[in-house]
């Protein structure tokens, strides 16, 4: 029969980590392929491109027609694009991931409808394709709790991470063909559609409790495709109040420049204008003062990721603007926050280091909780990323000693 073939499907940061486990453990032994979402020109945007990553390894990219008669072939979809016709392939070795806990939550839009249904939890499945839309036999599951105040592209990014987590758990007995399955039931099941939520007119019902309110506003928050807008004000973050309301549902009360203060139907709310650009323009100026005054407006915006995927803790320790890095770390900046390679602060302040010698930012992230075993999604720690040609290699190793 020859070699296994073993095809990884999908796009962005979850399918490069799939790809990066199977050639770090099948190279030898398979014949690998990469099929890219039909959106992926090879580029890395907001999210790493799968194309260019399967592209810089070497390994053959394909159209998913060419899959159809490889009889040896286990095909592992993460976040691949297209449904898949099982019954025009000679392999049943078909698997996809599905950021849900089925049989709940079928089909699209699986980080913002838990959000507006006030789940507790969620988490991701793989399961077997078959003819329907998410319908295949489980085959594994990862959960995990939601917070109240996450919003959808929190919990996508949750998603992710977690889902490389149960990649990296079940790909050997998916590959292996080493596990068992169970059939997903009716009880707890539910399917959402495309046209679950109208993306191109959303809109925020302020006149309702400020729990629904909030729910609207988390669960339409997500950067990189919109915010809520309100009164013409993209709106980050939010606020309930102890204040019963005493105007009309849905008013709003006060505008300024930071904030709108809305009424609903139980309680007035607080609602932040956007300014993560100016917080990011404020640490790439290496001004400390005009930082302040930006998260003084608007707290909430301080793990936000940029276009590139930066956050403000990582412009700053890869800078080496220690004063701001200590003023980020001291407002509640997370850590270890990464980009979506998942390369985590630590890491750009290590870059620093080894290039200038400046230990601070080593110190200080370190000091505040900064993991450094912590595995980006190539399942590499700072530890690989270390150069020993450097002359401040010793100082920073005895650093994350």
């Amino acid at each position: 029969m020859g070699k296994k073939c073993i095809c990884i499907a999908g796009k962005n940061s979850i399918a490069i980590a799939g790809l990066s486990y199977v050639l770090e453990n099948y190279s030898e032994t398979a014949i690998i392929y990469a099929l890219c979402d039909k959106n992926d020109v090879g580029v890395d945007s907001w999210q790493p491109s799968y194309k260019k990553f399967a592209r810089d390894s070497g390994i053959e990219i394909v159209e998913l027609e060419a899959l159809y008669q490889i009889e040896n072939l286990c095909f592992i979809s993460l976040e691949y694009f297209r449904l898949i016709d099982p019954s025009k392939f000679k392999t049943k070795n078909l698997f996809n991931i599905h950021f849900s806990l089925l049989p709940a939550y079928k089909g699209m839009y699986t980080s913002a409808h838990p959000i507006l249904n006030g789940e507790d939890g969620v988490g991701c499945t793989f399961h077997y394709i078959d003819a329907g839309i998410d319908t295949g036999a489980i085959i594994s599951q990862v959960s995990f709790k939601l917070t109240p105040d996450e919003s959808c592209k929190d919990v996508y990014e949750r998603y992710l991470l977690n889902g490389r987590e149960l990649t990296f758990n079940s790909i050997d007995s998916l590959i292996d063909n080493n596990f068992q399955s169970k059939e997903q039931v009716l009880d707890g099941a539910s399917y959402y559609s495309k046209k679950s939520i109208d993306y191109s007119n959303l809109v925020v019902d302020l006149a309702i409790n400020s729990l629904d309110v909030s729910k609207q506003l988390r669960a339409y928050t997500f950067r990189d495709y919109q915010l809520p807008v309100i009164n013409g004000f993209e709106i980050f973050g939010h606020l309930i109040s102890d204040t019963p309301s005493t105007e009309a549902a849905g008013n709003v009360l006060e505008i300024t420049k930071d904030y709108l203060i809305v009424s609903t139907n139980d309680f007035n709310m607080r609602l932040y204008v956007d300014r993560f650009q100016s917080l990011i323009d404020a640490v790439s100026e290496n001004n400390k003062g005009k930082v302040a005054a930006v998260l003084k407006s608007n707290p909430f915006i301080i793990d936000e990721n940029d276009k590139r995927g930066w956050t403000a803790l990582i412009i700053s320790s890869f800078n080496g603007y220690n004063d701001i890095t200590d003023l980020l770390l001291g407002a509640g900046a997370s850590p270890d926050k990464p980009n979506p390679k998942g390369t985590v602060p630590l890491m750009y302040a290590k870059d620093h280091a080894l290039q200038t010698g400046n230990l601070h930012g080593l110190v200080t992230l370190l000091a505040s909780g900064a993991d450094k075993t912590h595995k980006d999604i190539f399942r590499k720690t700072i530890h690989d990323y270390l150069d020993p040609d450097s002359k401040y290699y010793r100082n920073v190793c005895a650093v994350l000693a």
